[in-house]
């Protein structure tokens, strides 16, 4: 499931099949190699958009609404709206 796209945000979030929210291609992260962001709870990605948000990039604007309405279900094994922050992100995908 994708919850921002490029075109219509500066930033593209999806639910990985991983089981994990990735910011693909994250342009708060310096790296040539496009890495993305990995967040293993809603909270964690919501204040990762902040960051994006006061960098001055564009998001959706339900996007919050959009990830608090999902967290059961993309996090069926924590509680709900963990407000815990994610371990270190693991290495970003590769394709």
């Amino acid at each position: 499931m994708a919850y921002a796209r490029f075109l219509k945000s500066d930033i593209y979030v999806i639910m990985s099949s991983g089981g994990f929210l990735y910011c693909v291609t994250c342009s708060l992260i310096d790296d040539m190699n496009g890495a993305g962001y990995s967040a293993h709870n809603t909270q964690d990605m919501i204040d990762h958009i902040k960051q994006h948000e006061n960098a001055g990039h564009r998001v959706p604007e339900n996007i919050y609404e959009e990830l608090l309405k999902d967290d059961a279900e993309n996090f069926p094994n924590q509680n709900t709206q963990n407000t815990q922050p994610s371990p270190t992100p693991p290495p970003p995908l590769t394709e």
